[in-house]
């Protein structure tokens, strides 16, 4: 699915807090000179189906553009998350982080270096479970180009199908919950993979 058009559609703003996290990065299996520790990563947050397109559109420039300073250009995938979060809880989470900062006796030049990454801890409070939104869904990560429309008609016959995104081995489904227990691995030979907090597959950007 062309990705505004699964975002917009992803995407569901409930209630005033609910927002997004949307994020691209370059792995390493991609990239075999890029280690774990040093995965490019962009992160933004979606706030209302208004910035849906332009916050696209802005991460999308970032990563087509994204240079290191040998001039090489770097595959990204991009995702979002499959739930929305709430971001007054995640806000009071990364309050509460400061003033665990605070309350230390680190040095200094420790606290400042915590200030430094005020951005990036507070994406990584808009992902942690107690700081979820007003929906709740499961994803299922399909692992095959085979099959999948005989797995999607058994699943909705337990659920409520919501989205299924191609990615680049296999499928993204995005569904209501259910009760994992009714559905028989023993009757499909495609590996897959139930989640419930996890990111959703938007893109892959070659770069070439």
């Amino acid at each position: 699915m062309e990705p505004i058009k699964f975002l917009k559609e992803h995407c569901e703003f409930n209630e005033p807090t609910d927002c997004y996290v949307i994020i691209a990065v370059s792995r390493k299996k991609d990239t075999p000179e890029i280690t774990n520790s040093t995965e490019i990563v962009f992160r933004d947050v979606i706030k209302s189906v208004n910035e849906i397109e332009k916050k696209y559109l802005k991460m999308k420039a970032c990563i087509t553009n994204y240079k290191d300073i040998d001039g090489k250009s770097f595959p990204f995938y991009l995702y979002i998350q499959l739930n929305p979060a709430n971001g007054r809880k995640a806000s009071i989470e990364l309050l509460n982080k400061i003033t665990g900062w605070l309350s230390t006796e680190s040095l200094d030049k420790q606290i400042i270096e915590h200030y430094k990454r005020t951005y990036a801890e507070f994406y990584s409070c808009l992902m942690v479970p107690k700081c979820r939104g007003s929906k709740k869904y499961f994803m299922i990560d399909y692992d095959s180009k085979n099959n999948i429309g005989t797995f999607v008609e058994d699943l909705w016959k337990l659920t409520k199908v919501i989205l299924v995104q191609e990615t680049r081995n296999g499928y993204h489904i995005q569904c209501e919950p259910f009760d994992e227990r009714k559905l028989d691995k023993t009757l499909y030979d495609e590996p897959y993979e139930i989640k419930h907090d996890c990111l959703m597959f938007v893109e892959y950007v070659k770069n070439e």
